[in-house]
C-alpha cells in the first residue's frame, strides 16, 4: 500500500514495487489522479497488478472507512509506504477542524499507521517518506490529546504505537545509517 501513490515520490515507490512483482494499491484521494497513475503504472510494467483505495488522511471519517476496507479485501499487508503530504496555508483546515498541514501529514499519517498495524506482522514493513515524520507524528498527537513525549509510556500503555510499531520494521529514507 503506498499513499500518494499518483505523484512524486509516492508514483515511484509505487512503480518499483510493481516491477518487483508486488501487487500494489494506490492510497490516494483523488480518483481521477489515482486512475491516471494507476493506467500509467500499467503502461510501464504490463501485467501487473494496481488497485485504488480512496484515502483522504484531511479525514478520521475517511482514514477510518479507507482502514476497514482495507482490513475486507486483505488479510495481511507486506509493505505500506507512507509518501502522502501538503501543504497548505495555516487558514485552512481539515474535516476534523486542525490545520491542513498538520492534520494530513502528521494526525492523519498517526491515525493511518494504528489503523492498518493489525493487518501486518513481524515480516510486514511501515515506511515514512520524511525522515523526521513518524517521530513528529507521535509527538503530535499526543500533543493534540494533551499529553508530552516524557510522559507517554506511562499515559498510554494501552494505546502505544511505539508498542504497536514494535511488531512491524519502521523505517524512513534518512541516508544516514545512524539515524534508522
Amino acid at each position: 500500500v503506498v499513499t500518494g501513490g499518483n505523484s512524486g515520490i509516492g508514483f515511484e515507490a509505487a512503480r518499483g514495487l510493481l516491477s518487483l512483482g508486488a501487487e500494489v494499491v494506490l492510497a490516494c484521494r483523488s480518483a481521477v489522479r489515482a486512475l491516471a497513475a494507476r493506467e500509467r503504472l500499467l503502461q510501464e510494467v504490463p501485467g501487473g497488478t494496481v488497485r485504488i483505495a480512496m484515502l483522504d488522511l484531511a479525514s478520521n471519517t475517511a482514514i477510518d472507512t479507507f482502514a476497514e476496507e482495507i482490513g475486507k479485501r486483505y488479510a495481511k499487508i507486506d509493505i505500506f509506504i507512507h509518501s502522502a503530504g501538503v501543504y497548505y496555508p495555516r487558514d485552512t483546515h481539515t474535516a476534523d477542524g486542525l490545520p491542513m498541514t498538520v492534520g494530513v501529514n502528521y494526525h492523519g499519517t498517526v491515525r493511518v499507521a494504528e489503523a492498518v498495524l493489525p493487518l501486518m506482522d513481524s515480516t510486514g514493513k511501515m515506511i515514512f517518506s520524511i525522515p523526521s515524520q513518524c517521530m513528529v507524528s507521535l509527538s503530535m498527537v499526543l500533543w493534540l490529546e494533551g499529553t508530552d513525549l516524557a510522559t507517554y509510556d506511562t499515559t498510554y500503555p494501552g494505546n502505544n504505537i511505539e508498542l504497536r510499531l514494535e511488531f512491524c520494521t519502521v523505517t524512513h529514507n534518512d541516508p544516514d545509517p545512524e539515524n534508522w
